[in-house]
Protein backbone atom coordinates (compact mmCIF):
# COMPACT_ATOMS: atom_id res chain seq x y z
CA UNK A 1 0.00 0.00 0.00
CA UNK A 2 2.85 2.16 0.86
CA UNK A 3 4.66 1.68 -2.59
CA UNK A 4 0.90 2.35 -4.77
CA UNK A 5 1.06 5.60 -2.16
CA UNK A 6 3.85 6.93 -3.77
CA UNK A 7 3.51 5.77 -6.99
CA UNK A 8 0.20 8.15 -6.99
CA UNK A 9 2.04 11.02 -5.67
CA UNK A 10 4.95 10.91 -7.90
CA UNK A 11 2.42 10.05 -11.28
CA UNK A 12 0.59 13.79 -9.88
CA UNK A 13 3.47 15.65 -10.00
CA UNK A 14 4.42 14.25 -13.18
CA UNK A 15 1.50 15.44 -14.91
CA UNK A 16 1.69 18.86 -13.01
CA UNK A 17 5.11 19.62 -14.58
CA UNK A 18 3.29 18.32 -17.91
CA UNK A 19 0.75 20.56 -17.69
CA UNK A 20 3.37 23.85 -16.62
CA UNK A 21 5.66 23.11 -19.43
CA UNK A 22 2.52 23.40 -22.02
CA UNK A 23 1.58 26.64 -20.65
CA UNK A 24 5.10 28.21 -20.90
CA UNK A 25 5.52 26.44 -24.23
CA UNK A 26 2.08 27.96 -25.52
CA UNK A 27 3.06 31.64 -24.63
CA UNK A 28 5.93 31.33 -25.99
CA UNK A 29 4.82 30.86 -29.42
CA UNK A 30 1.10 32.80 -29.27
CA UNK A 31 1.46 36.32 -31.22
CA UNK A 32 2.11 39.05 -28.99
CA UNK A 33 1.34 42.85 -30.05
CA UNK A 34 3.75 45.35 -27.68
CA UNK A 35 2.11 49.02 -27.79
CA UNK A 36 4.35 51.05 -29.93
CA UNK A 37 5.17 54.58 -29.73
CA UNK A 38 6.17 56.86 -32.02
CA UNK A 39 3.54 55.69 -35.24
CA UNK A 40 0.76 57.49 -36.45
CA UNK A 41 -2.12 54.81 -35.97
CA UNK A 42 -3.18 53.31 -39.63
CA UNK A 43 -7.03 51.82 -40.54
CA UNK A 44 -5.27 48.13 -40.10
CA UNK A 45 -5.46 48.86 -36.38
CA UNK A 46 -8.77 49.25 -36.00
CA UNK A 47 -11.67 47.06 -36.21
CA UNK A 48 -13.81 49.85 -37.69
CA UNK A 49 -14.05 52.70 -39.69
CA UNK A 50 -16.61 55.47 -39.14
CA UNK A 51 -16.50 58.54 -41.99
CA UNK A 52 -18.58 61.24 -41.17
CA UNK A 53 -20.13 63.73 -43.47
CA UNK A 54 -22.07 67.26 -43.59
CA UNK A 55 -25.57 66.83 -44.60
CA UNK A 56 -24.92 69.98 -46.68
CA UNK A 57 -22.39 71.86 -47.90
CA UNK A 58 -19.93 73.57 -45.20
CA UNK A 59 -18.84 76.30 -47.68
CA UNK A 60 -22.03 77.47 -49.98
CA UNK A 61 -22.14 79.96 -52.54
CA UNK A 62 -23.51 82.99 -51.05
CA UNK A 63 -26.98 83.37 -53.29
CA UNK A 64 -28.03 80.39 -52.54
CA UNK A 65 -28.04 81.06 -48.73
CA UNK A 66 -29.81 84.98 -49.39
CA UNK A 67 -32.86 85.02 -47.45
CA UNK A 68 -34.52 86.21 -51.17
CA UNK A 69 -33.59 86.85 -54.51
CA UNK A 70 -35.43 89.75 -55.36
CA UNK A 71 -36.37 92.85 -53.71
CA UNK A 72 -38.54 95.64 -54.55
CA UNK A 73 -38.47 99.45 -52.67
CA UNK A 74 -38.24 102.98 -52.48
CA UNK A 75 -36.07 105.34 -53.45
CA UNK A 76 -35.64 109.14 -51.96
CA UNK A 77 -33.10 111.79 -53.47
CA UNK A 78 -31.50 114.92 -53.21
CA UNK A 79 -30.67 116.69 -57.16
CA UNK A 80 -29.53 120.20 -57.95
CA UNK A 81 -33.53 120.73 -58.89
CA UNK A 82 -34.52 120.06 -55.33
CA UNK A 83 -35.92 116.09 -54.01
CA UNK A 84 -37.63 113.39 -55.41
CA UNK A 85 -38.82 110.24 -55.29
CA UNK A 86 -38.96 106.81 -56.99
CA UNK A 87 -39.38 103.26 -56.53
CA UNK A 88 -36.66 100.39 -58.24
CA UNK A 89 -37.27 97.00 -58.51
CA UNK A 90 -33.92 94.10 -58.29
CA UNK A 91 -33.30 90.92 -59.43
CA UNK A 92 -30.19 89.24 -58.10
CA UNK A 93 -28.37 87.14 -60.70
CA UNK A 94 -25.37 86.04 -58.68
CA UNK A 95 -23.94 86.77 -55.31
CA UNK A 96 -22.53 90.00 -56.84
CA UNK A 97 -24.34 91.07 -59.86
CA UNK A 98 -27.81 92.13 -60.27
CA UNK A 99 -30.05 93.97 -62.90
CA UNK A 100 -32.69 96.23 -61.75
CA UNK A 101 -35.50 98.93 -62.98
CA UNK A 102 -35.83 102.09 -61.52
CA UNK A 103 -38.56 105.17 -61.87
CA UNK A 104 -37.77 108.28 -60.19
CA UNK A 105 -39.81 111.40 -60.54
CA UNK A 106 -38.30 115.08 -59.57
CA UNK A 107 -38.71 118.42 -60.99
CA UNK A 108 -36.42 120.32 -63.16
CA UNK A 109 -35.41 123.57 -63.02
CA UNK A 110 -32.47 126.44 -63.36
CA UNK A 111 -30.10 126.28 -60.62
CA UNK A 112 -30.38 130.05 -59.85
CA UNK A 113 -34.58 130.10 -59.59
CA UNK A 114 -35.63 132.10 -56.26
CA UNK A 115 -39.25 133.21 -55.68
CA UNK A 116 -40.30 136.28 -55.03
CA UNK A 117 -43.18 137.57 -53.33
CA UNK A 118 -45.64 139.71 -55.60
CA UNK A 119 -48.07 142.17 -53.66
CA UNK A 120 -50.21 142.63 -56.54
CA UNK A 121 -51.09 138.69 -56.88
CA UNK A 122 -50.31 138.39 -53.16
CA UNK A 123 -48.49 135.07 -54.01
CA UNK A 124 -44.83 134.03 -54.75
CA UNK A 125 -43.61 133.81 -57.74
CA UNK A 126 -40.07 132.95 -59.98
CA UNK A 127 -39.10 136.39 -61.92
CA UNK A 128 -39.47 135.26 -65.66
CA UNK A 129 -40.77 131.79 -65.36
CA UNK A 130 -42.46 130.64 -68.42
CA UNK A 131 -42.60 126.80 -67.32
CA UNK A 132 -42.63 124.23 -65.03
CA UNK A 133 -40.57 121.41 -65.74
CA UNK A 134 -40.84 117.27 -64.43
CA UNK A 135 -38.72 114.85 -64.76
CA UNK A 136 -39.51 111.34 -64.77
CA UNK A 137 -36.08 109.27 -66.10
CA UNK A 138 -36.83 105.17 -66.19
CA UNK A 139 -33.88 102.94 -66.17
CA UNK A 140 -32.79 99.51 -66.69
CA UNK A 141 -29.58 98.60 -65.80
CA UNK A 142 -26.89 96.32 -63.80
CA UNK A 143 -24.91 96.71 -60.49
CA UNK A 144 -21.96 94.86 -59.27
CA UNK A 145 -20.76 94.40 -55.73
CA UNK A 146 -17.04 95.12 -55.23
CA UNK A 147 -14.49 94.69 -52.47
CA UNK A 148 -16.44 91.66 -51.26
CA UNK A 149 -13.53 89.66 -50.28
CA UNK A 150 -12.52 92.90 -48.18
CA UNK A 151 -15.51 93.97 -46.20
CA UNK A 152 -18.63 91.81 -44.70
CA UNK A 153 -21.83 91.41 -45.36
CA UNK A 154 -22.53 94.73 -43.43
CA UNK A 155 -20.93 96.97 -45.98
CA UNK A 156 -21.10 96.01 -49.51
CA UNK A 157 -20.13 98.63 -51.52
CA UNK A 158 -21.57 98.41 -55.17
CA UNK A 159 -21.00 100.01 -58.99
CA UNK A 160 -24.03 100.55 -61.01
CA UNK A 161 -24.55 101.65 -64.60
CA UNK A 162 -27.85 102.39 -66.28
CA UNK A 163 -29.79 103.70 -69.34
CA UNK A 164 -33.65 104.34 -70.82
CA UNK A 165 -35.76 107.07 -71.90
CA UNK A 166 -36.26 109.82 -69.41
CA UNK A 167 -40.05 111.56 -69.56
CA UNK A 168 -39.68 115.31 -69.98
CA UNK A 169 -42.89 117.30 -68.66
CA UNK A 170 -43.40 120.94 -69.15
CA UNK A 171 -46.56 122.77 -68.00
CA UNK A 172 -47.26 126.55 -67.99
CA UNK A 173 -46.09 128.89 -65.34
CA UNK A 174 -49.07 131.07 -65.72
CA UNK A 175 -51.85 128.86 -65.19
CA UNK A 176 -52.76 127.66 -61.78
CA UNK A 177 -50.69 124.23 -60.45
CA UNK A 178 -53.01 121.86 -60.87
CA UNK A 179 -54.94 122.95 -63.67
CA UNK A 180 -51.47 123.55 -65.96
CA UNK A 181 -51.33 119.75 -66.23
CA UNK A 182 -54.69 120.12 -69.13
CA UNK A 183 -52.08 121.82 -70.80
CA UNK A 184 -48.66 120.30 -70.57
CA UNK A 185 -46.45 119.19 -73.55
CA UNK A 186 -44.36 115.30 -72.62
CA UNK A 187 -41.24 115.17 -74.10
CA UNK A 188 -39.40 112.10 -74.66
CA UNK A 189 -35.59 111.61 -74.34
CA UNK A 190 -33.05 109.32 -73.88
CA UNK A 191 -30.19 108.66 -71.35
CA UNK A 192 -27.98 106.98 -68.55
CA UNK A 193 -26.06 107.22 -65.39
CA UNK A 194 -23.22 105.70 -63.35
CA UNK A 195 -22.72 105.61 -59.90
CA UNK A 196 -21.30 104.19 -57.07
CA UNK A 197 -22.98 103.17 -53.39
CA UNK A 198 -23.14 101.01 -50.76
CA UNK A 199 -25.63 98.70 -49.29
CA UNK A 200 -25.84 99.06 -45.44
CA UNK A 201 -27.10 96.46 -42.87
CA UNK A 202 -26.99 92.86 -43.02
CA UNK A 203 -29.07 90.98 -45.88
CA UNK A 204 -32.39 90.09 -44.30
CA UNK A 205 -35.79 91.16 -44.92
CA UNK A 206 -35.40 94.86 -45.45
CA UNK A 207 -32.46 96.56 -47.48
CA UNK A 208 -31.13 99.91 -47.16
CA UNK A 209 -28.43 101.83 -49.42
CA UNK A 210 -26.95 104.92 -50.24
CA UNK A 211 -25.59 106.08 -53.23
CA UNK A 212 -24.56 108.80 -55.84
CA UNK A 213 -25.91 108.64 -59.30
CA UNK A 214 -24.58 111.23 -62.51
CA UNK A 215 -27.07 111.24 -64.68
CA UNK A 216 -26.68 112.44 -68.55
CA UNK A 217 -30.32 113.05 -70.21
CA UNK A 218 -29.77 116.17 -72.92
CA UNK A 219 -32.50 117.39 -74.31
CA UNK A 220 -31.30 118.75 -77.98
CA UNK A 221 -33.20 121.07 -80.17
CA UNK A 222 -32.01 124.22 -78.16
CA UNK A 223 -32.93 122.82 -74.66
CA UNK A 224 -36.09 123.68 -73.06
CA UNK A 225 -37.07 126.83 -71.13
CA UNK A 226 -37.72 127.02 -67.21
CA UNK A 227 -37.15 130.78 -67.17
CA UNK A 228 -37.10 132.78 -70.39
CA UNK A 229 -34.49 132.76 -72.84
CA UNK A 230 -31.96 130.20 -70.40
CA UNK A 231 -32.83 126.74 -71.72
CA UNK A 232 -32.08 123.47 -69.91
CA UNK A 233 -29.85 121.46 -72.56
CA UNK A 234 -29.01 118.65 -70.15
CA UNK A 235 -31.33 117.36 -67.50
CA UNK A 236 -28.94 115.16 -66.17
CA UNK A 237 -26.75 116.58 -63.18
CA UNK A 238 -25.67 114.21 -59.63
CA UNK A 239 -28.52 112.70 -57.49
CA UNK A 240 -27.92 111.74 -53.90
CA UNK A 241 -30.01 108.57 -53.16
CA UNK A 242 -31.10 106.98 -50.39
CA UNK A 243 -33.11 103.51 -50.76
CA UNK A 244 -34.96 101.16 -48.17
CA UNK A 245 -36.09 98.03 -50.00
CA UNK A 246 -38.06 94.68 -49.09
CA UNK A 247 -36.60 91.53 -50.18
CA UNK A 248 -38.73 87.97 -50.88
Amino acid sequence: MTFALYKAVRCMKLAHGTAVLAAMCALCFAPVRAQQTGRVPTAADFDTTFVFASPRPLIADSLAILPAKYIWGMNVFVTGSGYGGGMYYQRFISKTFSAFADLAISGARNTDEQEFYDPYTNSYRVPGKINRLFLFPLMLGAQYRVLAETFDDTFRPFIALGIGPSFILATPYDREFFGSFGYGTLYVKFGGFAGLGANIGSFGRSVSSISLRYYVIPFGNGGLESIRNLPITDFGGAFLTLSVGWAY
